[in-house]
């Protein structure tokens, strides 16, 4: 397929780029039912600017579907849908349910088999507008939406102030009461070193109780990676300045993912959680110095896990391990369609 082919199908600038690194498989077919952002006010994030949000109506997704289909001819290794872009959960709930019934059904018509996943980028305030039964609702869709991506990036109303995210701790509360009961998995963006030096310690007490509360099925951590020209990179400048604040280093960036993981509340025999912080070939929008890839925490690993992780942020090297990583399985590829996804 063509440049211009893509860029037909899919309109959001490096789309591939803010699509999770795990839907950027070659067996992961990513569709677009949004456009930039709705919220896009985040201090930190200019990945949507000057991108105006935009939902296809039903009929321009349907068609967008048959030409994403149109474009893979005879290509069938598919295993995993991906409904972009950066907060599908925020279109209605019955559009949003016939969007993932009908994506489903062309994926059976084209592969012969339902997918093993379908997914989408979600925010607090997209959660909190639906209903437990709305969200139950979209689970039992065709296929069924099972995973949502939600950027909850700090647990910690100051941070989450900082950072202008337009809600507070108590809000990711009662949205995780809607969606717990939905069945639907989530796979949760916790951004380390968010509000700098001064927020060190309420960001990593309350991140770990709104993740005990979410109870994720996946964790990635992405570092804060401002560029110059966002107002958290002038403010932080700024509070540097006049010595209110400052940036965390990389030695401490890699000590708040420690933190965060040694506060998380305990876990029960046998539940675990996927947690993660991915190399910048994999993961192109955070600064992670502390890149340890996947890892399978349970309660009975944990102390391991943090001594490990202890070890590699000190040296800089990542030890010789038994506990399972997994990282490889997300390196970039190149897909049939000659793009990244």
């Amino acid at each position: 397929m063509g440049v211009s082919a893509l860029e037909r199908i899919y309109s959001t600038p490096e789309f591939d780029t803010f699509s999770p690194p795990a839907e950027r498989r070659p067996h992961v077919v990513p569709f677009e039912l949004t456009t930039g952002c709705n919220w896009n006010k985040c201090t930190f994030c200019n990945g949507y600017k000057g991108v105006v949000y935009k939902e296809k109506t039903l009929d321009e997704y349907k068609t967008h579907v048959d030409e994403v289909f149109g474009n893979l001819q005879g290509y069938r290794n598919l295993k995993r849908i991906f409904i972009g872009g950066g907060n599908a959960l925020n279109v209605p709930t019955d559009k949003l349910f016939n969007a993932i019934d009908y994506t489903s059904r062309k994926f059976r018509k084209h592969t012969g088999y339902t997918a093993r996943r379908i997914s989408l980028y979600a925010n607090t305030l997209s959660i909190l507008r639906k209903s437990v039964g709305e969200l139950t609702h979209l689970k039992c869709a065709d296929g069924g939406l099972q995973l949502i991506y939600w950027g909850v990036e700090s647990g910690a109303t100051e941070v989450l102030r900082y950072g202008n995210k337009g809600c507070t701790k108590e809000d990711i509360l009662e949205a995780s009461e809607h969606v717990n009961p939905s069945a639907i998995d989530k796979s949760i963006m916790v951004m380390p070193g968010l509000g700098g030096k001064k927020y060190y310690d309420v960001h990593v007490r309350e991140t770990a109780e709104v993740l005990g509360a979410i109870k994720p099925a996946f964790v990635t951590f992405m570092g804060v990676n401002a560029s110059s020209d966002t107002p958290y990179y002038q403010r932080m400048k700024e509070e540097e300045r006049n010595g209110a604040n400052r940036p965390l280093t990389d030695q401490e960036l890699g000590q708040q993912i420690i933190d965060i993981i040694a506060a998380l509340p305990q876990m029960r025999s046998g539940e675990s959680i996927k947690i993660g912080c991915f190399p910048p070939d994999i993961d192109q929008v955070g600064h992670n110095p502390l890149a340890f890839g996947s890892l399978d925490l349970f309660q009975a690993n944990k102390a391991q896990i943090i001594k490990r992780l202890e070890l590699q942020n000190k040296t800089g090297k990542q030890p010789e391990t038994t506990v399972r990583n997994t990282y490889n399985i997300f390196t970039p590829v190149y897909s049939f369609w000659g793009i990244r996804i």
